[in-house]
């Protein structure tokens, strides 16, 4: 053997708990102390336990949910923060780190590399591109706000056929008194 338990086995191993409802577990703690993590079963669910703090940081349901920060979780993925932190993830490959996170009642993406907020949906349903406070526009025009500064900026809708040709395509304004312009 090359450590101090050392298991082979084609048939796997099985921890589990003496009596009635106990859980078993697998516990890690360094030589020199500091923070205990218990690997656990709870019931037919997962947990990563921090016995020090006496927190579970990740945990797994029997429908394949995982929370980080809770442990009813309800999606696939759910992140919650007991704080009223930013709450969010991050996106990176070699070249560009994005993240997506909740703050100040807003949903927030950010182009970490060059920290620069791409857009916001606030709480109250307005979205700003290239605009941090979309609500901040004329009350009747704040939905969606799409904001570039410089010399060479503009937007464009395209609607092309799958053949590849570009047709024609309308933009339709509202001004609320039953008429639209193109």
């Amino acid at each position: 053997p090359s450590r101090t338990l050392h298991v082979a086995s084609d048939s796997g191993v099985l921890i589990k708990g003496a009596t009635g409802s106990a859980n078993g577990k697998i516990s890690f703690l360094p030589a020199s102390g500091g923070r205990q993590y218990d690997l656990q079963n709870v019931g037919s669910d997962f947990r990563i336990f921090d016995s020090s703090a006496g927190v579970t940081r990740m945990y797994f349901d029997n429908d394949g949910n995982t929370g980080i920060g809770t442990t009813s979780p309800s999606q696939l993925l759910h992140l919650n923060s007991s704080t009223n932190n930013p709450t969010g993830i991050g996106l990176q490959n070699s070249e560009r780190y994005y993240s997506v996170r909740s703050n100040n009642y807003s949903l927030v993406f950010t182009d970490e590399t060059v920290g620069s907020e791409r857009m916001r949906i606030t709480s109250a349903g307005d979205i700003g591109i290239g605009s941090t406070s979309p609500s901040s526009y004329n009350s009747r025009g704040q939905d969606l706000v799409i904001k570039k500064t410089g010399s060479d900026v503009g937007i464009s809708i395209v609607a092309e056929a799958s053949g590849g040709t570009d047709y024609s395509s309308s933009v339709m304004f509202a001004d609320g008194t039953g008429g639209t312009a193109g």
